[in-house]
């Protein structure tokens, strides 16, 4: 540096310490011939922040700048480093001592003789964390701050604040408008999101597959025409990435459809549809249901009153004379609605003839065990019985509680009922504790008669202690040879009490029999009753409690 360069920074250096007091508070220091802007970034050890000059009203020749570091900072590790080596000369830094205070002076003749231009970077200054400090909030006071072009002062500016950015840690929260559910249209889909990042994107899929950073770029709403699940997610340029949303778009633009029309006496017939419908068509003189005699004389039969059942999905007509037997009676259906608003496509048609009642057919089920008591994890088994003439099918839903018995294989026919796959044939359906069985028997003219098995279930005992409880379910059938169905009157139970006999726990030994013995008597809810020495589950301590706890003793 040459004399004269030198004597220019030291006048320089003594005007900057004659500074008086102003307020501001920007990232941005603006003034009306230009503008500095700083930016700051931490990566944990230490922090950078970042000068540069803009719209300056001359070209730029120098730079002042007094700065109170935030006491986690080491003011005086404070560095200066430009990528303009014309700056870098002309640069001189931490001239000052004062504790906390930065300074950094650019000014050297050289610059005015080699123009800056009016817009450009300055260079970087970084500070350390000092020794146990770490990244925090952190706050700069910019004291002083100048910028000289031409030669000239242009910009003067005091006590400005400047607030390093925290790191984003927020994740975005996207929604989706409307929400999913069941429509009767097309719907056109608007994603948002809200974060402070506004780059932050949505991406989505359409396909199940859980949406990444890679999945479709949401730009526009979309169109839903079909069923469909949405799933998307935000994701801000700081990484944070929202909860994957999903919403479930059922696109419902077909109508009902008649799954069966039946009489159910000389007045009264029922209509099913393939799901609810609009209420209405309970006006009568909506004409959705139209009754004619099937003979050439088309004679209208006045329907009185039409209803629906509890999850209109069934329509009951009452007619307002009792039909004729065996007259041919033709049903028409047409323009029903479901919920949705959709119209049926198709007129349905059918023709109903009332004949004379036949006598009710019941069904007689039961349930044979291959024990009454058993022990935590034992495997056991259910044989369903008929007690029929002629059974040829069946379709029976049994229930049972998972808590306490797992069906561990597949059902089994019995071998009264006839072998399975050339004399007979077997369907099942196991959901949740509901199993739906489905038999019938192959080529042969009869069914079979008298007290014959028709399943066989394979269950194993769940580690608990309590009655696992089987229910033949109403709704359950047989069906003859000719075929005629028979119902089942009522429902048809069972159950097989699980007990562990080592009711004081350490392995079976004879003071578990005196447990069991001392509680001789007691009822459920009397003072000390336990269930865990009733053996059987009846509620009550009798000898067969006592004779089980033995028997398992003596084996």
């Amino acid at each position: 540096m040459n004399l004269l360069s030198k004597a220019g920074l030291w006048a320089l250096l003594l005007l900057l310490m004659c500074s008086g007091v102003a307020s501001a508070a920007a990232s941005t220091v603006t003034d009306d011939n230009g503008r500095v802007i700083i930016t700051g970034s931490s990566d944990g050890t230490k922090v950078t922040l970042s000068l540069e000059y803009a719209d300056l009203t001359a070209d730029f020749t120098g730079f002042n700048l007094e700065l109170e570091v935030p006491a986690p900072l080491d003011a005086l590790s404070g560095k200066f480093e430009s990528g303009n080596p014309a700056i870098q000369l002309s640069a001189a830094d931490n001239y000052d001592t004062t504790v906390g205070l930065y300074k950094l002076i650019i000014l050297n003749p050289a610059l005015s003789a080699s123009p800056q231009g009016r817009s450009g970077k300055i260079g970087d200054v970084t500070f350390r964390f000092k020794v146990e400090q770490s990244a925090q909030e952190l706050a700069f006071l910019v004291k002083t701050v100048r910028v000289y072009g031409g030669g000239e002062q242009l910009i003067h500016k005091r006590n400005e604040r400047y607030a390093l950015p925290q790191p984003d840690t927020t994740k975005p929260i996207v929604a989706a408008q409307p929400a999913g559910g069941t429509y009767g249209e097309t719907q056109t889909v608007t994603l948002t999101l809200d974060d402070n990042d506004p780059a932050a994107e949505i991406h989505y899929t359409l396909d199940g597959e859980t949406p990444t950073a890679s999945s479709l770029l949401y730009t526009s709403p979309l169109t839903i025409d079909r069923s469909t699940t949405l799933q998307f997610i935000g994701i801000d340029t700081a990484g944070n990435q929202s909860d994957v949303a999903a919403e479930l778009y059922d696109i419902d633009m077909t109508g009902p459809t008649v799954t069966e029309a039946k009489l159910q006496d000389e007045k009264t017939l029922t209509v099913a549809f393939d799901e609810a419908v609009d209420a209405v068509i309970t006006d009568v003189t909506s004409g959705h249901f139209q009754l004619h005699t099937g003979d050439s004389s088309q004679t209208a039969v006045e329907i009185e009153s039409v209803t629906l059942n509890a999850d209109k999905s069934v329509a009951t007509l009452t007619m307002a004379a009792a039909l004729e037997k065996h007259v041919h009676y033709k049903l028409t259906v047409q323009g029903v609605r479901d919920l949705l608003g959709n119209a049926m496509a198709d007129t349905y048609a059918t023709t109903l003839t009332m004949k004379d009642t036949p006598p009710v057919n019941q069904a007689a089920l039961f349930l044979e065990q291959s024990a009454d008591i058993i022990e935590p994890g034992d495997e056991f088994k259910v044989i369903i019985k008929a007690d029929a003439n002629d059974v040829y099918g069946f379709d029976i839903s049994l229930t049972y509680d998972p808590a306490f018995a797992q069906l561990i294989d597949a059902p089994i026919v019995h071998s009264d009922f006839g072998a399975e796959g050339t004399a007979s044939l077997l369907f099942n359906d196991d959901k949740a504790g509901t199993l739906r069985i489905i038999g019938t028997r192959l080529g042969a003219e009869s069914g079979v008669s008298g007290r014959v098995g028709l399943v066989e279930l394979n269950f194993k005992a769940q580690d608990k202690d309590g009655m696992s409880g089987f229910v033949i379910t109403t709704d359950s059938q047989l069906a003859d040879s000719r075929p005629i169905v028979q119902s089942l009157p009522t429902a048809v139970s069972g159950g097989i009490a699980i007990a562990d006999p080592d009711v004081g726990g350490g392995g079976l030994a004879v003071n578990d029999l005196v447990l069991v013995a001392r509680a001789f008597g007691k009822s459920a809810g009397d003072s000390g009753y336990l269930e865990s020495v009733d053996m059987n589950k009846d509620g009550k301590i009798n000898i067969i409690d006592i004779a089980y706890v033995a028997y398992k003793l003596l084996k």
